[in-house]
């Protein structure tokens, strides 16, 4: 990981000597979700420049934190090259980033303007809070360019990054407005009122959806 080092015995300077970095954790985070590409992990860390993530990607290899991935183009559509994924080393970060995560929501600082929300890590925060409820719809969330598809009423919580099938529900809206809504920072009527959240699809299902997703997920609906 380079010379530097905060040459302490304990614990915490050890794994900082390694994750301490600005980016690591992030990158370790995304790659927790499973193997990812080097355009997926730079397109899912907006403001993180191309030099600088190779730099990382060295750094945690070198460490023994990730690892190259390599695989059979047999099994797909062609050969898949530059996959990287965690080491048991690496995965064994889980619980602890998981654990920052909330520690983050609860008292970090409030969301400001132009804060990116990462569709890649949402599902992990959506998963945690699913609950089984009402019919099964296929629903879809758009901001900007990026979309991810959830399906509500199994079982398991399932959910596709993009939009491969047509979803019985859409709700799209603005970064913050999304972040609003699943973080249940604001009421979700008043949202939809305000308009920085829609919800689209045809009459005779976008109210049962709509509800049965707010459900699903323990969002009020005032």
């Amino acid at each position: 990981m380079g010379t530097k080092t905060y040459r302490q015995l304990c614990g915490v300077a050890k794994a900082l000597d390694l994750v301490g970095e600005r980016w690591t954790l992030l990158v370790l985070r995304d790659l927790l979700l499973g193997p990812a590409s080097y355009g997926s992990l730079l397109s899912g860390l907006p403001g993180l420049t191309t030099n600088l993530l190779a730099k990382r990607l060295k750094s945690l290899t070198e460490a023994g934190l990730i690892q190259s991935i390599v695989v059979d183009p047999a099994k797909t559509s062609g050969a898949v090259r530059g996959l990287y994924g965690l080491t048991d080393a690496g995965a064994a970060l889980g619980p602890i980033i998981g654990q920052l995560e909330e520690w983050g929501r609860q008292h970090g600082p409030s969301p400001t303007f132009g804060d990116q929300l990462n569709f890649r890590w949402l599902p992990v925060f959506l998963g945690r809070n699913y609950r089984q409820t009402g019919q099964r719809w296929l629903v879809q969330l758009n901001s900007g360019e990026k979309s991810l598809q959830v399906r509500i009423g199994t079982e398991q919580f399932e959910s596709v990054e993009g939009a491969p099938m047509k979803p019985d529900l859409l709700i799209q809206g603005d970064c913050a407005g999304l972040h609003a809504l699943l973080f249940g920072e604001e009421a979700a009527g008043e949202l939809v009122q305000s308009g920085r959240i829609e919800v689209q699809g045809l009459d005779a299902v976008r109210q049962p959806a709509w509800a049965d997703f707010l459900n699903s997920f323990a969002l009020g609906e005032e």
